[in-house]
């Protein structure tokens, strides 16, 4: 497995803001969620105005540094992003922000049909006594493992500054496709219980599938969040065993997380046309003009 061979183009930036105590903040929405619907009471638009009023309020400066206004998209991704990896590090919530964007552009869906597509935020799993309800027990795993109410990704939990100041860097497109094509993400850790054979049987389902581990990016833990892309039929062919492979030496035995040290910073990318595709999904010009672990897996509400 290679290494990493810098940081991207954003990590001092984000970094240095990430370590102000005005980004930790959670911005408050005070609206609950109805588990026998799944969905969070408010509705997003309000949710949205009432975190850009916030913000004005109580740190200014987010707004400086997200063009002026908080778009439903970028509050969307924000809350996207704190329910599935609300801590780690700036690259590993970027990835997880940027699989989120990969999976709309593939899907022909907007981030708000990815994300919403009840017209509300809310969780993926449910409390125990839905799952009995409807029929759904976990098999006699502990804690909430169903996930009756259809979503990809939690957005559960309301966002913190952090969060909406790194949701903006995608919803952009200037975090510039730093997860290389990543449409999706595991965190292996639920496996490793399961020894050798479990980490290897899951990188080859993952391939019978068709998807592939990304390959080491600086910052990202791929035992904690496991980035996968699905690569044209093409490259399968001329590819694909190479790539099983390189997923099952990443997930081998015992555990070897990466360090990555006094690495250099990547030159900011090319433009991956990523805004072409945000413009054409509705985001609006003011914002364009602006600068989990995935835990669904593990069985936790999020």
């Amino acid at each position: 497995m290679s290494e990493a061979s810098c940081w991207p183009w954003f990590h001092q930036i984000y970094a240095d803001l990430a370590a102000q105590a005005w980004t930790k903040a959670t911005i408050p929405s005070g609206c609950s969620t109805n588990y026998n619907t799944g969905d969070i009471t408010c509705s997003p638009e309000s949710m949205r105005a009432a975190a850009e009023a916030w913000l004005a309020r109580n740190a200014p400066q987010a707004l400086v540094h997200i063009g002026g206004r908080l778009a439903l998209e970028v509050y969307t991704f924000a809350r996207y992003m704190h329910s599935e990896l609300g801590g780690g590090t700036i690259e590993e919530r970027v990835a997880i922000g940027e699989a989120g964007l990969h999976r709309a552009k593939r899907s022909g869906r907007s981030i708000s049909q990815l994300l919403m597509p009840r017209g509300y935020y809310g969780p993926i799993h449910a409390p125990d006594y839905i799952c009995e309800a409807k029929g759904l027990n976990c098999a006699g795993k502990s804690g909430h493992c169903c996930a009756p109410y259809g979503r990809w990704a939690a957005t559960s939990r309301d966002p913190s500054v952090m969060a909406i100041l790194l949701a903006h860097l995608i919803v952009t497109g200037e975090s510039r496709n730093f997860s290389r094509d990543a449409d999706d993400q595991d965190g292996p850790e639920a496996w490793v219980s399961g020894g050798q054979t479990a980490l290897t049987n899951y990188v080859r389902k993952l391939a019978n599938s068709g998807k592939y581990w990304v390959g080491p990016l600086a910052g990202v833990d791929h035992w904690k969040t496991f980035l996968q892309f699905t690569p044209d039929l093409a490259t399968r062919a001329l590819r694909g065993n190479e790539l099983l492979q390189r997923g099952i030496a990443a997930l081998t035995l015992p555990r070897r997380s990466p360090s990555w040290g006094s690495l250099p910073l990547c030159n900011k990318p090319m433009s991956t046309g990523q805004t072409f595709f945000l413009a054409m999904a509705g985001i609006a010009a003011g914002v364009l003009a602006g600068t989990w672990v995935a835990r669904r897996y593990i069985g936790q509400i999020v």
